[in-house]
């Protein structure tokens, strides 16, 4: 094989890479085989608990799966905080930093820089764990109701346009459980 053709192989490959999203470990999972929240305590980025029972405060929560290491995932953070603030009170964007257990200050910086101040989660058991188990790829963006079930399809890489794509998936996930769009 040429160097031309070896560099141009190679180059398609990271391209693809930085457009759709950073791999991540676990077993495989297609947008519609992630599991349900029911059942999970997980600990927050400011130190504090979150469990399945907290999802009660909103209608909607859209949690935004990402890593410190992930380009993509870095770049589509800005626009999720700008939507964060927009929403109404009955739908909530939070994330879960899958390694910022061991990057704690790494994934305070970013999302102090994003400008988002939301709910980040950074470890958990249960449910949460065996979402972390199917996940291929990050950024990966589930949508769950008030109790923790999974509801709409799940966005797995970044979107072009990310506010007007996350904004289409409330929509159709709130109109999926019965509730107004916003």
């Amino acid at each position: 094989m040429n160097k031309k053709r070896l560099s141009l192989i190679i180059f398609t490959v990271l391209l693809a890479v930085l457009l759709l999203g950073c791999g991540a470990n676990g077993g495989g999972a297609d947008a519609d085989g992630f599991p349900d929240l029911l059942s999970f305590t997980a600990q927050t980025l400011a130190g504090d608990e979150f469990t399945a029972a907290d999802f009660s405060d909103a209608d909607l929560t859209m949690i935004n799966i990402w890593g410190t290491y992930c380009g993509p995932c870095l770049r589509e953070m800005p626009e999720l905080a700008q939507l964060a603030n927009s929403l109404p009170d009955n739908v909530r964007i939070m994330t879960y930093c899958i390694d910022a257990a061991d990057n704690v200050e790494t994934a305070r910086d970013i999302l102090k820089d994003a400008g988002f101040d939301g709910v980040t989660i950074i470890d958990g058991d249960g449910d949460l764990e065996k979402l972390l188990q199917t996940l291929q790829y990050v950024p990966t963006t589930v949508f769950v109701d008030s109790e923790g079930r999974q509801v709409g399809e799940a966005a797995i890489g970044s979107p072009e346009n990310v506010a007007e794509f996350y904004t289409n998936a409330i929509n159709a996930a709130l109109i999926s459980i019965g509730k107004d769009a916003i």
